[in-house]
């Protein structure tokens, strides 16, 4: 790994993989809702592509629970 970051290598590492976890939803979406793509129709895949990331967003915000509220 390449990076100008004044971290450490292990530091730079854990940053990095903090940040990838978006390869992990693509694989989630492909393996699940865009394996099954409904049309040969440019607009239709476009709608059924949005229509997964919300439920697969949703379907996280789910699990998480609420955020976390501030008392004053």
């Amino acid at each position: 790994m390449f990076t100008d970051t004044a971290l450490t290598m292990l530091a730079a590492e854990a940053s990095h993989r903090g940040h990838a976890i978006i390869e992990n939803v693509i694989a989630d979406l492909k393996d699940g809702a865009l394996a099954h793509m409904t049309s040969v129709k440019f607009t239709a895949n476009a709608a059924w592509t949005v229509l997964a990331a919300i439920a697969y967003n949703l379907t996280r915000a789910a699990a998480t629970g609420p955020p976390a509220t501030a008392t004053t």
